[in-house]
């Protein structure tokens, strides 16, 4: 999948870590929560050296490769510098992907790993082990999942599943928007010991309509829940990116759990953001809602 091939960081080899414990160490940075964070996901993906521009090379030169031809090509950039795994069909097209990618504004090198057919990927070099002991098995493909994550400023994934082999880590799951994808493979890169990362993360278009269907369709159940209803004009839902946002009020924590699971058990919803406050002394309107509150707003 072209729009997969993102993402690369050469920062520790690979040897040092297995598979499985790289799966974990991604799984634990995306499900790690940045809400409570001065800083947004890009201002921390750009402070670790992972900024936008990386991604964007990676996208280029993997439509460059693409159009040429070259399919079956994993595309890593880090710092400007480029690195292609995979497999080619013969010397001409491995010169050519790398001169393909060498001529793309921004990149500063090329660093070819692409096979030829029946070629193999040179092995690696084993950690030491102690006189006598008995080598270690091969490490196993690592996987983790379903893992759920959401950013300060409203990126979001759901079930996502990480896989590590041989280095190479892959995402699979949903992603709240682009910019949500282009996050977790930055954050599957910045792993010490990943070699490349294959996003193939389903990703959500953008639809204000569809937000505002999904908004009105968690305000209409909370009217009709029997533990809800009795606050439900004092909610406000919000979604953005397939993100909830619920703010107001409620009478009491019942209430307050409710509302949530109300708002995540809808398919369309890749999270809740919760925003709501307990008030024993709510005062609701006789009739209408809470005044300023609506059950979407324009955006």
């Amino acid at each position: 999948m072209l729009a997969s091939l993102i993402a690369l960081a050469l920062t520790l080899p690979a040897q040092q870590a297995s598979d499985a414990q790289l799966a974990a160490w991604i799984a634990d940075d995306l499900r790690r929560d940045t809400r409570g964070t001065p800083t947004a996901a890009g201002e921390r993906l750009n402070a670790a050296g992972l900024g936008g521009d990386d991604i964007k090379l990676a996208r280029q030169v993997s439509a460059k490769l693409a159009g040429a031809g070259s399919h079956d090509v994993i595309v890593g950039v880090h710092g400007g510098e480029v690195v292609l795994h995979g497999h080619v069909a013969d010397e001409t097209h491995r010169k050519k992907a790398v001169d393909l990618a060498s001529g793309i504004e921004g990149v500063k090198g090329v660093d070819s790993h692409l096979l030829l057919p029946g070629e193999t990927p040179a092995p690696k070099s084993a950690p030491a082990t102690a006189p006598g002991a008995a080598p270690a098995a091969p490490a196993a493909p690592g996987e983790t999942g379903p893992v759920d994550f959401i950013t300060a400023d409203g990126l979001a994934g759901r079930d996502i599943f990480v896989t590590v082999g041989d280095g190479v880590a892959t995402l699979h799951g949903a992603a709240s928007s682009e910019a949500a994808s282009n996050y977790a493979s930055a954050a599957a890169m910045r792993v010490p010991g990943v070699r490349a990362v294959r996003n193939e993360l389903d990703v959500r278009r953008a639809d204000i309509s569809e937000d505002r269907r999904v908004a009105l369709l968690v305000q209409r159940q909370m009217e009709n829940d029997a533990i809800v209803q009795t606050v439900s004009n004092a909610l406000l839902v919000t979604v953005t990116n397939g993100v909830a946002y619920l703010t107001g009020k409620v009478r009491d924590e019942g209430q307050h759990a409710r509302a949530v699971a109300i708002a995540s058990q809808d398919p369309s919803v890749f999270a809740v953001e919760d925003q709501l406050l307990v008030d024993e002394n709510l005062v609701l309107p006789l009739k209408g809602r809470v005044p300023g509150f609506k059950q979407f707003r324009d955006r």
